[in-house]
């Protein structure tokens, strides 16, 4: 599909402006697999939180990852991780997308967090992977109001080290040092390299942001049977019948944009066993969406924590490098977006 706009540019301090190139709203890099890459890549996740008490949570993170050797983009992914942390589904979104649910161990709900920790390793010798230092970054959001306009809000991203990966990685990543507003959802985003740069090439992202999550409810014939009817995420507790068919509800997303949904739960409450388990489902974007009972095999009188998240990936190709002197040329760029809402369950 090919959607969304990317304006890559200087500013009028630097004296010209790039090319505007179409990009990909979804993306497909199930052919980056195994083939060599000597350009680098900017990746940025934009990730946004309701929580159960209402309270909106943003991070932002950004790396610009150069890879040599027998590595390509695809290993520094399974390395150092994605930016959202559902990195189960987003591998089947970034390949073949495929649909459904499964099962993995947990030790807590999602987080926010840049994730610190890889989740692979890589062959000693097998290559190295480079997080560029770029110079002084940012993200702006255009406003919103009853306009359509509105204030600019304007994050800086503030690098840091990168913990080293048994000599593989090296670097710098870009994050933020709290959000004092809410990031706003359905405006345009920009994320932007200023003169730092020095004589080199800077740049500016701009892609849209999907909308934030609206009007989830969930239903179960139990449930509804002993009268609680349709249950509303901004509820206090839902109450979740075990074993039992689970229906949900929102306002459908951007199809043309191919925007997905993840449903995930978290059993908070300790098994019988000890055991901690997380279901992710990843569903289109159109609305609705049923677990089946046989997948919702939490014990009853365990706690849960239910996670709705919309995902967008928007991967570009710049029309002009982005390169500072001495480094290697950004030459496309990758771009999640994650808006979740969360509520807390019983299982009965």
């Amino acid at each position: 599909m090919r959607a969304l706009l990317l304006a890559a540019f200087l500013s009028g301090a630097m004296g010209c402006s790039l090319a505007v190139d179409e990009v990909d709203a979804v993306g497909d890099v199930g052919g980056e697999r195994r083939q060599h890459e000597s350009a680098a890549r900017a990746e940025l996740s934009v990730q946004r939180m309701v929580t159960p008490e209402g309270e909106v949570r943003s991070d932002v993170s950004a790396r610009f990852v150069s890879v040599s050797g027998d590595l390509d983009h695809a290993d520094a992914q399974r390395i150092i991780g994605v930016g959202p942390s559902l990195r189960h589904h987003l591998a089947r979104m970034a390949g073949t997308r495929a649909l459904g649910c499964t099962f993995h161990a947990a030790s807590g709900a999602d987080s926010l967090a840049l994730q610190g920790a890889p989740p692979g390793a890589a062959p000693l010798g097998a290559g190295n992977i480079e997080l560029l230092d770029v110079g002084d970054i940012s993200l702006r959001m255009e406003g919103q109001g009853a306009d359509g306009r509105g204030a600019q809000q304007v994050v800086p991203l503030a690098a840091r080290a990168f913990p080293d990966v048994g000599e593989v990685v090296s670097g710098v990543v870009y994050t933020t040092r709290g959000v004092d507003a809410p990031l706003p959802d359905a405006t345009t985003y920009w994320l932007e390299a200023d003169a730092a740069l020095g004589a080199g090439e800077g740049l500016a992202l701009r892609v849209a942001a999907p909308r934030a999550l609206s009007s989830i409810d969930v239903t179960q014939a139990t449930l509804v049977q002993l009268g609680l009817g349709r249950q509303r995420f901004a509820d206090d507790l839902l109450i979740v019948a075990a074993g039992e068919e689970m229906r949900l509800n929102w306002v459908a997303g951007d199809s043309a944009a191919g925007d997905f949904v993840v449903v995930s739960v978290h059993g908070v409450g300790a098994r019988s066993n000890g055991e901690s388990r997380t279901l992710e489902c990843m569903f289109e974007d159109d609305g609705s969406a049923v677990i089946a009972g046989e997948q919702m095999s939490f014990a009853a009188g365990e706690d849960l924590d239910l996670v709705v998240h919309r995902l967008r990936r928007t991967r570009v190709k710049l029309g002009q490098p982005l390169q500072r002197i001495g480094e290697p040329v950004v030459t496309d760029a990758v771009v999640w977006f994650d808006f979740a809402v969360s509520a807390r369950a019983a299982v009965q």
